[in-house]
């Protein structure tokens, strides 16, 4: 079984004693905080958040001044059974030593972290626990089936999502991001490093998915990858094309020329074809397709419109 809370248990031992004025009714073994506004104590409960720092020693009235302590050892009130008196269980055998949490019920502890941040105690036998909840004010691992953040995340360590992750701000990740569930992306997605998805990459069939294009004007080097185009119509362009990344594309379109132009494209340490590095293009919509296999040589994998080869 869960852990059970039995209202008004018996102090068997306390650290820390000292008087507090009520602002709401308390019975003994109960968790208190700290009333803010009206200087005293009142009931703890996550939905405040009222985090707990203090256990009642006596039952009290709302305004009266009651004997609290900063940690207790408890047991769950007594009852007659056949003639004997028998303290009413926790938790069943087995959760011994299992913590206990702020619970979302005033006042009381509970066996399930929920949403709660803050440990309150611990259980000592099926009948007993401490509750000490100075001890436990840092953070436990937090189960919510859902956690919305409104401002921007900054994570610099590793981070596991096994749930549902709603962040309507921006996410800023310098180290890994592993999410076991489903993502959904409704604005931007940059990527400046490398994107490996193990269980493929799926791509909605209305979402293009293509290559921006890098066009160039003058003579100078070219891009190594992606879709480069030729625009000079009056004037020969000279680029150049340093060594490429093994298994990248590349596009080189002549996408302006008049036809008396002569758009040369030299390979620097590498060839086009293992035996070319020069490629002239002369006339508009020409076009190479090559795809890198080393970082010495392209593949041509379609040469359209004959550009010439040297």
């Amino acid at each position: 079984m869960a852990y059970t809370d039995r209202n008004k248990k018996t102090i068997l031992h306390s650290w820390g004693r000292f008087r507090g004025i009520l602002y709401a009714a308390a019975a003994v073994g109960d968790l208190l905080a700290c009333d803010t506004s009206n200087d005293g104590f009142k009931l703890a409960t996550t939905t405040g958040p009222a985090t707990a720092v203090a256990v009642a020693c006596e039952d009290g009235a709302a305004g009266e001044t009651i004997d609290m302590c900063l940690a207790a050892e408890v047991e769950a009130p007594y009852y007659l059974s056949s003639g004997v008196w028998t303290a009413y269980t926790l938790a069943a055998s087995g959760d011994e030593t299992s913590p206990l949490y702020l619970s979302s019920t005033a006042g009381k502890a509970s066996s399930s972290s929920g949403t709660t941040v803050q440990q309150v105690g611990y259980m000592l036998s099926t009948t007993k626990a401490i509750l000490c909840p100075n001890t436990y004010l840092t953070a436990t691992a937090i189960s919510a089936a859902s956690l919305a953040l409104s401002t921007t995340l900054g994570v610099t360590g590793a981070t596991t999502l096994g749930d549902t992750c709603d962040i309507t701000g921006a996410v800023t990740m310098a180290s890994t991001c592993d999410i076991t569930g489903a993502s959904t992306v409704g604005g931007t997605l940059g990527v400046t490093g490398v994107l490996t998805a193990s269980g493929g990459l799926s791509v909605a069939a209305a979402k293009a998915f293509g290559l921006a294009e890098k066009n160039y004007t003058a003579s100078g080097a070219i891009a190594t990858s992606g879709f480069v185009t030729l625009s000079a119509d009056a004037a020969d362009l000279a680029m150049t094309l340093a060594a490429p990344t093994a298994g990248t594309f590349l596009i080189i379109w002549d996408k302006a020329n008049s036809g008396a132009k002569n758009h040369v494209v030299t390979a620097t340490g590498l060839t086009f074809d293992g035996t070319n590095d020069v490629a002239t293009f002369n006339a508009t919509a020409e076009c190479l397709v090559l795809f890198a296999t080393t970082t010495t040589r392209w593949i041509v994998v379609e040469n359209i419109g004959s550009v010439a080869f040297s």
